[in-house]
């Protein structure tokens, strides 16, 4: 038996019982879009020292947009029209990178946006869930302190 929890991808025997677990998970649904590995998808698996599956977690190459900054002046159909096309450039640069999806996180209050997003594709996800950001590009020396002490 192993000393500690052992890290691994995801294997193809993994998924029956990955999916009885997503199947049973009652606060809602635990969404595979792309599946638990592709272009641009991983998934890693945590086993107990003596080979129990613990958990899983599937990271995607996605493209977030947000925030939307405008000038409150500005005339509505102006602001549709050209955020129609500035949102179609940045998807290009997300699809050049590798991202599969674009998440955008607005408002309940503001329901002409995202009616505009309806019309252009997009579809609400992760309802009752809170969207939380991590910069993992610049340095966050006590941040990244705290979660190496914390791994066993």
């Amino acid at each position: 038996m192993r000393e500690r929890p052992y890290l691994r991808p995801v294997q193809d025997s993994d998924k029956p019982q990955l999916d009885q677990w997503r199947a049973q998970y009652q606060a809602g649904t635990l969404e595979l879009p792309h599946g638990y590995f592709g272009d641009s998808v991983e998934t890693q698996v945590a086993e107990s020292p003596d080979g129990t599956l613990l958990l899983a977690l599937t990271g995607t190459l996605v493209l977030s947009l947000d925030p939307l900054i405008t000038n409150p002046d500005a005339k509505p159909q102006d602001i549709g029209h050209v955020l129609s096309l500035v949102e179609a450039i940045l998807v290009a640069k997300g699809v050049e990178a590798g991202a599969l999806d674009v998440y955008v996180a607005v408002p309940r209050a503001l329901a002409g946006y995202i009616s505009l997003l309806e019309h252009r594709g997009y579809t609400s996800t992760a309802e009752g869930c809170v969207i939380m950001r991590r910069s993992i590009v610049r340095p966050r020396p006590e941040v990244d302190k705290n979660i190496a002490e914390s791994v066993p």
